[in-house]
Order: structure tokens, then C-alpha cells, then sequence
């Protein structure tokens, strides 16, 4: 009988330990400050190997500056966070190799000719209407993962 209470007694610990730890496990990987995303399209590309891009309004929801540090597009293509500038009458792009500053509260949006995820050498075409998978990732440690309707470039086309 006191083998029974004692295991009983050691059953019960147990599970509150593992209540404990799998809430820590939980809140360890929590943002902060969500992250929120609007508006995400991306360009369509009617034939494999061409680049393409990706658009969103984000809007860091926390109290603490955040960076957009990567985006994964698993095998679909090699991804660069890029900004166009204008130089000497030219227009240029620059990958942003430190990331995409996100202010506390400010919409940073991504557009054609500003701001923007390049899509390098996508591996297949993304046709209108069809959707791809992206993880946004954070100076923080969290990450987003969202699925992004294909758009053409110029709507209603």
C-alpha cells in the first residue's frame, strides 16, 4: 500500500512538472509583440527561372523596435529583402543585408519601386490566383509563416 501512495504521490509531481515546463516551452516561444501583415501579394511569374517579388504592409504591434531579418521560400527561389532607390536618374536595387526595420506601431510597407522581398530564380511559375508559402523572420528569434496570393502587376490584368 505505501508503494502505491508513494508512486501515486510521484505520478501527480511529475505531471505538474511537465505542466510547468511545457508553459515555459510555450511562453518561450511567444512574440513579444506580434507582427501584423497586410495587404501581402506576390508578382506573378509566368515562366520558371525569372525573378519576382513579394509586397505587405507590416506593422510591428509591439513596444520594442523589431527587424525583418529573412523570408524562407523553402526550394521556390533564393529570397533577398531589397529596396529600390533612385540615382542619377536611374533606378537601382540594393539588398538590405542588416533587414527591414520595423517600428513600434508604424506601417513599413513593401511596394513595387520601394521596399520589397526579391524572389531570385523562382523555380517554377507563380501564376495569378494561386498562393505561396512564406516565413517571415524576426530579430527576435519568432517567426510568421503565411500563405500569399499570386497577383499580376498591374491588377485586373
Amino acid at each position: 500500500m505505501h508503494f502505491i501512495q508513494s508512486f501515486s504521490r510521484i505520478y501527480r509531481f511529475s505531471l505538474v512538472l511537465l505542466a510547468l515546463l511545457l508553459g515555459s516551452v510555450v511562453y518561450a516561444g511567444s512574440p513579444s509583440g506580434a507582427v501584423s501583415v497586410n495587404e501581402a501579394w506576390v508578382r506573378a511569374v509566368p515562366v520558371a527561372g525569372m525573378n519576382g517579388a513579394a509586397y505587405m504592409t507590416l506593422v510591428n504591434q509591439g513596444e520594442k523596435t523589431l527587424t525583418l531579418t529573412a523570408v524562407d521560400m523553402g526550394d521556390l527561389a533564393r529570397v533577398e529583402l531589397h529596396e529600390s532607390v533612385e540615382h542619377d536618374g536611374m533606378m537601382h536595387m540594393n539588398e538590405l543585408a542588416g533587414g527591414i526595420e520595423l517600428p513600434p506601431g508604424q506601417p513599413v510597407v513593401l511596394k513595387p519601386g520601394g521596399l520589397h522581398i526579391m524572389l531570385m530564380g523562382v523555380s517554377k511559375a507563380l501564376l495569378p490566383d494561386h498562393t505561396v508559402q512564406a516565413t517571415l523572420r524576426f530579430s527576435d528569434g519568432t517567426s510568421q509563416t503565411l500563405e500569399i496570393p499570386v497577383k499580376p502587376l498591374v491588377p485586373g490584368s
